[in-house]
């Protein structure tokens, strides 16, 4: 041994001599590479592979914790079928931290404790439970407001099992996570289910948050084409784009949210001389403020003075139909007419659609001739620059008519009717969580908790969940005091429809 030792120092002494005041960085440095290929990369590239597939560190950590979980991982891929025999001179050590998901795979060996002869592939076991699983956010038909770390969505593969089953996982993955309640949700897909997971107490924004007047001050609209009139689930705005619109909702719901937005949104074009307003209210509730005021032409109740409403209408239309001149400079076919002082945008707007149809249907021949005139507004007013904006407490389709296919626009507030849901939200719409018949009914005794609040088509599409800003009588009272009622013409009419 001495004899070793002193070639040691004969030989090495005089490599290392040099070395020596360095030997302290040496040394650190080989620890830091250590810590950057043991752990640093390794959470680097876990890091970019997240980035890359845009998943937020919240939604990720969740899905580790879920395979972590041993009920989870071994009911999607049972350890048994990732374990075989040793091969010979193969290590059983695992680098749990080359996987993307490490802790989960750490748990798996350390519970599946197997055989020394045997290796347990649990890199590839978490791999292929994880195809199975989804967290991701709340899907906008979800209506889930708040931080959405707080609150995310689990999609999980049915993959054969029973539905039973998987219901008594809830109670697993609410302790795994440690969440404050776990929501199913209905879906479509018979191989999933979805569940919404809340680490806090969720809150329906649509039913904390109450918008008023000051909505419309706050969100003014830029056009008479997209009117900002109701909060979105998410908390965004919702803009109506102007077009035929039909609006359903029983007693309480907030039909008049959708009815006075529509109105308030307009007024700076009314006072632009961009805008007309006609009113048929047969019940003379929602449309009577107005009555004090200058900004409707004329508001009318009696079935017979409706019916001149609306030829005036038809034939103020058909009017601007012949006299519209093309203009080949401009490349102007008026196929579309803006909304100017010379063409205006004349709304007729109709409280209780229904009473009205069936009043002129109690006419007889000459009511049959209004609601064909009717008719003739939705079919053809649109392109000229007239539109029909209606409320009514129930719907039917025999009465409707061929008039329902041109109602761009339907929102329905609360409704008694799943045939009425699916048929204006899409066909299973229902089934995907835009469910009108939900919606909790209003009254004065819950202070009116959800009126104002329904479904509507999106700008893609699908339908989207909203509360529409509410128009109180005190608000109604300053647009009275803002315009009030000027000395009507002798005809009733503005003479700017015959210009």
């Amino acid at each position: 041994m001495n004899e070793f030792t002193a070639a040691m120092e004969r030989f090495v002494a005089p490599l290392l001599g040099p070395l020596a005041p360095y030997l302290p960085h040496i040394i650190a440095a080989l620890v830091l590479g250590f810590v950057l290929v043991r752990f640093a990369l390794p959470w680097l590239g876990r890091t970019l592979v997240r980035l890359a597939r845009r998943t937020p560190r919240a939604f990720y950590k969740a899905k580790q914790d879920l395979l972590a979980h041993e009920r989870i991982s071994e009911m999607y891929a049972p350890a048994q079928h990732y374990t075989r025999d040793l091969r010979e001179k193969e290590s059983r050590h695992q680098w749990a931290w080359l996987s993307y998901y490490p802790r989960a795979v750490r748990a798996s060996i350390k519970r599946n404790n197997v055989p020394r002869d045997q290796k347990l592939d649990a890199r590839a076991q978490i791999a292929a439970a994880a195809k199975s699983i989804k967290v991701a956010a709340p899907h906008k038909a979800d209506n889930v407001a708040g931080d959405p770390d707080k609150h995310f969505r689990i999609d999980m593969k049915l993959d054969g099992h029973d539905e039973e089953e998987m219901k008594r996982l809830e109670g697993r993955i609410k302790a795994q996570l440690g969440l404050h309640s776990v929501e199913r949700k209905d879906t479509s897909d018979n191989f999933s289910i979805s569940l919404i997971a809340h680490k806090e107490a969720p809150v329906d924004i649509l039913t904390e948050r109450k918008a008023g007047a000051e909505f419309f001050e706050e969100n003014p609209a830029k056009t008479p084409y997209s009117l900002p009139c109701a909060l979105l689930a998410d908390g965004s705005i919702f803009n109506l784009a102007m077009h035929h619109t039909l609006i359903d909702g029983t007693t309480g719901s907030g039909k008049s949210g959708p009815l006075h937005a529509i109105v308030h949104q307009l007024l700076p074009f009314w006072e632009q001389g961009r805008v007309e307003f006609y009113g048929i209210d047969p019940k003379m509730t929602e449309l009577k403020a107005y009555k004090e005021t200058s900004i409707f032409n004329e508001i009318v109740q009696d079935t017979t003075e409706a019916q001149e409403v609306i030829a005036h209408v038809y034939h103020a239309m058909n009017e601007r139909s012949r006299t519209a001149k093309i203009d080949m400079e401009a490349g102007d076919l008026k196929r579309n007419l803006d909304a100017t002082k010379e063409t205006p945008m004349v709304v007729l707007v109709i409280d209780e659609m229904l009473d009205l149809l069936l009043n002129l249907k109690g006419l007889g021949k000459s009511g049959g001739e209004t609601i064909s005139l009717l008719n003739g507004i939705l079919a053809k007013g649109r392109s000229l620059g007239f539109y029909v904006v209606s409320a009514t407490q129930a719907l039917d389709t025999e009465l409707l008519g061929r008039m329902r296919n041109n109602f761009a626009n339907i929102i329905l507030l609360r409704q008694e009717s799943t045939h009425f849901n699916d048929l204006f939200l899409g066909e299973g719409a229902r089934e995907r969580g835009f469910d009108s018949t939900a919606i909790p009914a209003s009254n004065k005794a819950n202070g009116y908790a959800y009126a104002g609040i329904g479904y509507a088509k999106g700008e893609g599409g699908d339908p989207v969940k909203m509360r529409f800003a509410y128009t109180s009588d005190e608000d109604l009272i300053e647009i009275i005091k803002r315009y009030p009622r000027e000395t009507e013409s002798a005809s009733g009419y503005s003479a700017s429809m015959f210009d």
